[in-house]
């Protein structure tokens, strides 16, 4: 995914208003505060909205990406990291894998799919600049949310299988994030500082998305099996 703009402003008042349930004298006082990015920001930073977001399960409202955010912002900032672009590109990211045919399409508007990473390196040669820059960056994405959501049948595959393990799909994703982040289009869309952190940070953006899976989500396994060989 790419990064969106910050969520609209109807994506996340009435869930923060009724959460922090503010008089009616308080209400116009906090609308304005959520209005200013940095207040905003900070409210967003609130404990009481993660555990909100887990109470209500089935009866919440917000978007997906909000609901993504909340928590992997909270985890992010448990491993010390505290940028809120890699916290929304991220929680962007798990919205749009939450889609097992969005997990495996890396090219918009294309239908070329492959679960194996080495059916995406292969398919770099086949596009144009625009292809290779999101076949990078989705295999990138694919190696975090792989290492970071499901750490466990990782594991297990390398030791019943000899299949590779965290440390293999921890160097793909890293380096990918690297090279997509020396493209022209990512200075294009000013991506380039964004994807060198994740570069950078990958390691301790996996182990809070480890955290994320633990203790708050359950992605299934589509079909069984997805993991790349």
């Amino acid at each position: 995914p790419l990064p969106s703009p910050f969520f609209p402003f109807g994506h996340y008042v009435e869930f923060i208003m009724s959460v922090l349930e503010p008089g009616k004298e308080d209400c116009t006082a906090l609308q304005e505060l959520l209005i200013d990015p940095e207040t905003r920001d900070a409210i967003l930073d609130d404990v009481c909205l993660v555990d909100a977001v887990q109470d209500r399960g089935e009866l919440l409202t917000i978007s997906s990406q909000l609901y993504f955010y909340l928590l992997v912002r909270h985890c992010l900032r448990h491993q010390d990291i505290g940028d809120r672009d890699v916290a929304d590109y991220v929680a962007e990211l798990l919205s749009q894998f939450a889609s097992a045919d969005r997990m495996i399409r890396p090219l918009p508007n294309d239908d070329f799919a492959s679960a194996y990473i080495a059916d995406l390196i292969a398919a770099l040669e086949e596009h144009d600049a625009e292809g290779r820059f999101h076949i990078h960056s989705h295999i990138a994405n694919y190696a975090l949310f792989l290492t970071g959501i499901f750490p466990e049948h990782i594991d297990h595959r390398s030791r019943r299988r000899g299949a590779p393990g965290i440390g293999y799909y921890e160097a793909i994703g890293q380096a990918n994030y690297e090279v997509v982040s020396g493209l022209h289009l990512a200075g294009e869309y000013e991506l380039r500082d964004l994807f060198e952190r994740l570069a950078e940070g990958f390691r301790q953006i996996r182990l809070a998305l480890n955290d994320l899976g633990n203790r708050f989500l359950s992605f299934g396994m589509p079909d069984g099996d997805i993991l790349p060989a």
